[in-house]
């Protein structure tokens, strides 16, 4: 079930927002590791949020802040039902120097979908008459 559209502006404001601190240089040192830790929960926690996008934004986030110790999460999310969420784990770990995620992508270019015989609805048939 899809959230509404201004669930979803919440949850990237959100996910923005813990991007922004992981890239605050002005912080003292402990401060910066306090709120460092702070955006990375905000982040892990949306990757587990029911709606894709919000699972791929995090994705994104986590591959945007060079951490690598990011890297088994996002070898996790490679296994996401969506592929859209799957390529942005095999993005961000491409990132983050980790080629993991190209088999992933592979597949996901070189999936077919089902094809069957082509059957004409009589609506279709009577317009080709």
């Amino acid at each position: 079930m899809k959230k509404s559209v201004s669930y979803n502006i919440r949850m990237k404001a959100r996910l923005l927002a813990a991007l922004c601190l992981f890239f605050t240089p002005s912080l003292g040192a402990e401060d910066g590791k306090a709120l460092g830790r702070k955006a990375l929960g905000v982040v892990v926690a949306h990757l587990a949020d029911a709606d894709s996008e919000v699972r791929e934004k995090a994705l994104r986030v986590m591959g945007a802040t060079g951490n690598r110790g990011a890297l088994s999460t996002l070898r996790k999310s490679l296994s996401d039902p969506d592929k859209h969420v799957r390529i942005a784990a095999a993005e961000a770990l491409w990132q983050l120097g980790d080629s993991s995620g190209l088999r992933t992508v592979n597949a996901i270019i070189n999936d077919k979908p089902a094809q069957g015989a082509i059957v004409n609805s009589p609506l279709v048939e009577l317009k080709m008459i």
